[in-house]
């Protein structure tokens, strides 16, 4: 568990972390960390909670009722 402490700077870093650590999925809150995870993997799958932003309207996902990765 990473946690940036309102650091938006920190999130690259604890993403990449977690990536090479292996782990088997990204918990993300944020729009900023949902972009950081996917900077860092394609592969991962990232669960990510942000109710400020539209995950359609920011590309996250291509359609909620297959919200699968853009």
């Amino acid at each position: 568990m990473r946690a940036a402490d309102f650091d938006p700077g920190r999130l690259a870093q604890f993403a990449g972390e977690l990536v090479d650590a292996k782990v088997d999925v990204l918990f993300v809150v944020g729009s900023r960390a949902i972009q950081e995870a996917r900077v860092h993997t394609s592969t991962l799958p990232i669960v990510a909670l942000d109710l400020e932003a539209d995950p359609v309207a920011s590309g996250f996902v291509a359609s909620l009722a297959r919200p699968a990765a853009t």
